[in-house]
C-alpha cells in the first residue's frame, strides 16, 4: 500500500529539522525537501493497518500540526480474503450472451 502524504510542521526551523530527522529513521517512509512548513512523504506499508499506524505516529510527533493524505494506492496483496467470484471471470452480461438462441 503506497500513500502520498503532506505533513505540516511547526514554523520553528529547529522543530521542523527534528521532525524530518525522526521521519527519516522510519524505513517505510521517504520524504522530499520541505517546502515552507510542508514536507512531502511517501509511505510504503505492507497493509492498511500498518499505514494507519504510521500515519497516526506522524500525527503524534511533537511539532506536526497536520497530516494531509493526498493519494492511496491499494495493491492486490493488501486485500483481505479471497477475491469475489467473477471479478475477473465472465460477467452476467457475458453469460446472457451465451444463453441466447439464434433462430434462423
Amino acid at each position: 500500500m503506497i500513500s502520498s502524504l503532506v505533513i505540516h510542521v511547526s514554523a520553528d526551523p529547529e522543530v521542523a529539522k527534528r521532525i524530518v530527522h525522526q521521519i527519516s529513521e522510519n524505513q517505510r517512509i521517504q520524504h522530499g525537501p520541505a517546502i515552507g512548513n510542508r514536507v512531502p512523504i511517501v509511505l510504503d506499508a505492507n497493509c492498511s493497518v500498518q499505514a494507519e499506524k504510521d500515519i497516526e505516529w506522524l500525527r503524534q510527533l511533537p511539532g506536526v500540526e497536520h497530516v494531509d493524505v493526498a493519494f492511496v494506492q491499494f495493491e492486490e496483496s493488501d486485500e483481505k480474503g479471497p477475491r469475489p467470484a467473477g471479478r475477473f471471470g465472465s460477467t452476467k452480461k457475458d453469460n446472457a450472451r451465451k444463453d441466447r438462441v439464434n433462430i434462423d
